[in-house]
């Protein structure tokens, strides 16, 4: 994951990985890797393989400081995700700049935008026009999503009591189909990309 420090990059894994979301900004310390496992059927085929997608994010002081870190978190890349924030306008102007600076002329991975923080309507900096014209000038599909738990305030059930899980299956059930659309997203994009090159 590239991004601005602050953007959310944290958050987007620990959501997209069913964690608790940090409720307050502390920048990574070097790198932290997140594992997720997700089955995926190839139609073609008719076979179900399971995927791991290791989502790699580094913090931007450990970059600047550390010149190993950036080439550690390249090496063998499939994918490069570059997240902005809805909320700061600086965040979305660094993505083209980013492009050169985290991928090489040779470079084949797919590119993922996504913007975070897209739930704070109110103080967005970005506008749709904004958004449309750079998917329409870079041929990439921003994402977006919001960097807030889906249920009630939280992310995980390990906190509640055991009669209140039994209570909240449907909820569980609902969010783990969320959790489940969102990755599908993420392997649409990648397949997308994969049959262009």
């Amino acid at each position: 994951l590239v991004g601005k420090s602050g953007v959310g990059k944290t958050s987007t894994i620990a959501k997209l990985s069913g964690n608790q979301i940090p409720t307050s900004h502390s920048e990574t310390a070097g790198i932290q890797t997140t594992s997720i496992y997700w089955p995926g059927k190839i139609q073609q085929f008719n076979k179900v393989i399971m995927f791991k997608l290791q989502l790699w994010d580094a913090g931007e002081g450990a970059l600047k400081k550390f010149d190993h870190i950036q080439p550690a978190c390249l090496e063998k890349c499939d994918c490069t995700m570059y997240l902005f924030s809805f909320v700061d306008k600086s965040s979305f102007d660094d993505i083209p700049q980013n492009f050169g600076r985290f991928s090489g002329p040779k470079d084949t991975s797919c590119k993922i935008i996504m913007g975070t923080k897209f739930d704070q309507h109110a103080h967005t900096e970005i506008t749709q026009r904004d958004i449309r014209d750079f998917e329409q000038n870079w041929k990439i599909p921003i994402l977006k999503i919001r960097n807030i738990p889906d249920n009630d305030g939280k992310t995980d059930f390990n906190d509640k009591p055991q009669e209140k899980i039994q209570k909240d299956k449907r909820t569980a059930n609902q969010s783990f189909l969320n959790f489940g659309v969102k990755l599908h997203v993420l392997f649409d994009v990648l397949f997308l990309y994969d049959c262009k090159n």
